[in-house]
């Protein structure tokens, strides 16, 4: 499939791809992560060098990985969320994504929202127990607190 197809029928569904097709866009030439004609081998991908890390937003636990970019002590840092897969973070894709984007020298933190993979449930499932901007929020604050080199690149 050539690069305009895949442009093609991006764009018939732009607002369900939006930021897929941005990222796409704009990178195509960088991201070397997968090809399209290997999206099957997506399955086999592993967490890499990163390290475990837990936090907690409204009481909750949740869990993540952080990847650091090797031999850089100042880089950006890219917050990545997953979908609503029951998988939460550890979506192939995800591990994929953070490891291309630590090979091109950013740090990457990937975690589990609330309800999701490793971390906590809410006690109740109402719509405000799901305060998934909170736990976005308290993702953030957790790295600048713990990797404060990186507070102003977020």
């Amino acid at each position: 499939m050539s690069k305009s197809q895949v442009y093609s029928i991006l764009s018939h569904h732009y607002p369900r791809f939006k930021w897929l097709y941005s990222l796409i866009s704009h990178g195509y030439h960088r991201f070397t992560a997968f090809r399209f004609s290997e999206i099957g081998k997506l399955r086999f991908v592993f967490d890499g060098d990163s390290q475990r890390v837990t936090f907690v937003a409204d009481g909750l636990r949740l869990v993540g990985n952080v990847y650091r970019p090797q031999g850089q002590s100042r880089h950006a840092t890219i917050v990545l969320l997953h979908g609503s897969s029951i998988f939460g973070r550890n979506v192939a894709l995800m591990r994929a994504l953070s490891l291309e984007f630590q090979r091109q020298g950013y740090a990457v933190m990937r975690f589990d929202l609330r309800g999701y993979g490793e971390s906590d449930d809410p006690a109740t499932c109402t719509p405000d127990s799901f305060n998934f901007a909170q736990d976005v929020t308290a993702a953030i604050d957790w790295v600048e607190k713990t990797h404060p080199e990186v507070a102003e690149h977020i």
